[in-house]
């Protein structure tokens, strides 16, 4: 394999974890927004689960990308430092 093959391998696999850090933070925020709006709708409130889930979205979101980069940056030392 060329040097340059592993340039564009490298460059790949960092593309794809960004992707998934996106996807993974929106992804959490929209679910949970969407099931504080069931609960807005079956309770009759006008947005108060909503933004209670749109904090729980945006915390578990962030955690998540934490957890993601935490990975990513310490993959080089062997993980070691990795969290659980």
């Amino acid at each position: 394999m060329s040097e340059n093959d592993d340039g564009w391998k490298s460059a790949l696999t960092t593309f794809g974890r960004v992707g998934q850090i996106g996807f993974t933070f929106v992804f959490s925020v929209l679910i949970s927004v969407g099931i504080g709006y069931w609960i807005d709708k079956a309770v009759g409130t006008d947005f108060l689960f909503k933004l209670v889930f749109l904090v729980i979205g945006l915390v578990s979101g962030l955690w998540s990308v934490y957890r993601t980069l935490s990975r990513f940056f310490n993959e080089g030392d062997g993980g070691k430092d990795e969290l659980k």
